[in-house]
């Protein structure tokens, strides 16, 4: 695998002229977080559409050297408004997007469903991004089939599940708080936790994260709480209480 070096500049650049649901923060998670992960295995998200977060995702596979790829699964048939399919494929605009990002060689497009491509999935996963269907039955679906292929030490991440979609947030109460966590952190809207079995300091440290995440989106869900005690409550306050080194390298931009 070659070595590409992608300037935090270059990278935002590529990925604001993409179409997509992806803040600069977040892409920088993601590049960061596949960059900076220290177990081997492959990148996969569910849920790729335009190629924004794949873009993001291959350009810290790129600068990390690692001998991987982001496998990029999405069926490609538009995207699903109240319950029906909307749009045309995506596949074309997909692979362009990855080509003019000059990062063909990083990325392996799975055209597929999230519940289609497990069935042929057999490779260890360091980086697990699901930001696929956002309701609770697909988010957990996705979280339970692909979950046992993540090594100790590797990283989950959900888009949308911080503050974001309340199908998305309670799969990962429900669910992901329920696994095994060393460590979790959030960035923007993206709610992600560090794998592997934690001892007594980890346990204490992850319990207290998620109790502050839970009153986090309770405060969040309160309709007549005013917009400016959430920005200064949830998005500062309860944000520095949930760092880990892959958020402190987003937010130093390093």
């Amino acid at each position: 695998m070659h070595y590409i070096k992608t300037s935090i500049p270059r990278l935002l650049s590529k990925v604001r002229n993409v179409e997509g649901w992806l803040s600069d923060h977040e892409a920088l998670f993601l590049y960061h977080a596949a960059r900076m992960v220290p177990v081997s295995g492959e990148i996969v998200e569910i849920g790729s559409w335009k190629g924004k977060s794949s873009i993001c995702l291959a350009s810290g596979l790129s600068a990390s050297g690692k001998s991987a790829f982001v496998w990029a699964v999405d069926p490609h048939e538009g995207i699903l408004v109240a319950g029906k399919k909307k749009g045309v494929s995506t596949l074309s605009i997909f692979n362009r997007n990855i080509r003019g990002a000059g990062l063909t060689r990083f990325v392996k497009p799975v055209v597929s469903t999230s519940q289609r491509a497990v069935r042929h999935w057999s490779k260890p996963i360091s980086f697990l991004f699901i930001d696929g269907l956002h309701d609770y039955i697909h988010t957990k679906q996705d979280y339970l089939l692909w979950k046992k292929y993540v090594v100790s030490g590797g990283v989950i991440a959900f888009h949308d599940g911080f503050c974001g979609i309340p199908g998305v947030w309670k799969a990962i109460d429900e669910q992901f708080f329920q696994s095994n966590l060393v460590d979790i952190g959030t960035v923007s809207s993206v709610l992600y936790g560090i794998t592997g079995t934690p001892n007594f300091f980890e346990k204490m440290r992850v319990k207290s994260k998620i109790t502050f995440i839970r009153f986090a989106q309770h405060i969040h869900a309160l309709s007549w709480t005013p917009w400016w005690v959430k920005r200064l409550f949830i998005h500062t306050f309860i944000r520095m209480l949930l760092v880990t080194p892959y958020t402190i390298a987003v937010y130093m931009n390093k």
